[in-house]
């Protein structure tokens, strides 16, 4: 379930961006959609280990793979709002 999400995430992270250059569109939502569904995919994924497995936090090491969907995730939020603030503008 959490991979899903991160890959749809990241899948419309790249869509709307494809699409904006191509087609000189503002895909403003998709860019919020796809920054929040990698944080949720990863969020899940780490308190659903920990669920599952009682001392997962005492032999998981914090690794560049539970921590690229945060970026990725915020700067897909940060895009989309500094593209509804320009629409306000």
């Amino acid at each position: 379930m959490a991979t899903i999400l991160i890959a749809i995430g990241t899948g419309l992270l790249l869509f709307a961006d494809i699409l904006k250059k191509m087609k000189d569109r503002e895909i403003d939502l998709l860019y919020l959609i796809g920054g929040i569904l990698p944080i949720i995919g990863i969020v899940i994924f780490l308190a659903g280990s920990a669920v599952e497995y009682p001392n997962f936090w005492a032999g998981y090491y914090v690794n560049i793979a539970s921590i690229l969907p945060f970026f990725a995730g915020g700067l897909g939020i940060f895009a989309g709002i500094m593209g509804l603030m320009e629409k306000c503008k």
